[in-house]
């Protein structure tokens, strides 16, 4: 059950990706007018089937990778502090005209490395991880989608005993680095405990993690699994 949930999970996440596309087109429509080919910078915990993704739905827009636009940047294979700085210096050096970040450390990163570039985030909560001010006025030079796992999360729970009536176990994989995790825990926790169900949350660091996950989830018992929104790009 742990590898269908995990399957299921990559579709909805590459399809959602290839639909947040959009959010992109706009600061690249502006940077076109300055530039033959505007240059989109990738950050963050995006796999290679998430990049594909956003390549997809950017292709949708008109904005061709290596036609219309240059993508820079790509899939993830550990997100760190460290790692995730060095990635945003590299590619700012290249005079990018755009960056697209995966998730709270990424979009904090580039947020702090630059007050000019147009940064679009996808991340759980964009003003609780303090990249905007408000969903309404984000102000500075970051936009992007919050997906409020914090009211989600909880009901993602409800559901899945909604469909294994029988559930006991459930296990919860999150990015150890991201500040926004315990906004989407804390509630999935209490959710489990009102379900009456054992939860088992699991960090990973990587995408060289997640078999360590999965096998620990196997060991617990686990009936099912959820990948916090916020980092199952990875997968």
């Amino acid at each position: 059950m742990v590898s269908d949930c995990a399957k299921q999970g990559h579709m909805r996440r590459r399809e959602f990706i290839g639909l947040i596309g959009g959010a992109t087109v706009l600061p690249l429509a502006a940077h076109a007018q300055s530039k033959a080919i505007p240059r989109i910078a990738i950050i963050g915990s995006l796999g290679q089937n998430s990049v594909n993704a956003l390549k997809e739905g950017l292709r949708g827009f008109g904005l061709v990778d290596a036609a219309t636009i240059i993508v820079v940047g790509g899939p993830a294979t550990t997100v760190t502090p460290e790692a995730v700085s060095a990635a945003v210096s590299n590619l700012i050096s290249q005079k990018i005209d755009v960056i697209f970040a995966s998730g709270a450390l990424a979009g904090r990163t580039a947020k702090d490395a630059t007050s000019t570039i147009p940064i679009v985030c996808l991340t759980g909560d964009l003003v609780g991880a303090r990249l905007v001010q408000s969903l309404a006025s984000p102000g500075g030079n970051i936009t992007g989608i919050s997906l409020l796992t914090a009211e989600a999360s909880a009901k993602r729970l409800e559901l899945l005993r909604q469909l294994v009536p029988a559930l006991e176990r459930v296990a919860a994989f999150y990015d150890v680095e991201d500040p926004t995790a315990a906004l989407s825990l804390k509630p999935m926790e209490t959710a489990a405990t009102k379900l009456q169900l054992t939860f088992e949350a699991l960090g990973v660091r990587g995408e060289s993690d997640f078999g360590n996950a999965f096998t620990a989830a196997m060991k617990a018992r686990a009936w099912a699994c959820i990948l916090r929104t916020g980092y199952s790009g990875l997968l």
